[in-house]
């Protein structure tokens, strides 16, 4: 039968850390995807403003079809530094694990 034991003061820090790491983690992916969001926006629109509907339909140029590229290269690129964020945080947790 096991003891309901107070953790020690080591298994309380690691806690803590490990609280403060999420926390910081999830602020930091919070951050990214809406300052992404706003930039990509802002790019779209400022990339686009130029462009007529009925031109774009009739034939797609290819500086549209770049300028789109680009846009969801961007995407990929603040999905990836969230991505990052996650991995980043799971490697430093299972380091700290491993030296406790």
């Amino acid at each position: 039968m096991a003891k309901n034991r107070k953790p020690r003061p080591a298994q309380a820090e690691d806690a803590y850390q490990q609280n403060e790491m999420t926390l910081i983690a999830r602020h930091v992916r919070k951050a990214i995807k809406y300052i992404g969001a706003v930039l990509v926006a802002l790019f779209a629109y400022l990339q686009l403003k130029d462009f007529q509907v009925g031109t774009a339909i009739e034939a797609v140029s290819p500086d549209l079809l770049r300028r789109l590229t680009m846009i969801g290269y961007y995407w990929c690129w603040i999905f990836g530094a969230t991505f990052d964020t996650d991995i980043q945080k799971w490697r430093i947790m299972r380091k700290r694990a491993v030296i406790s």
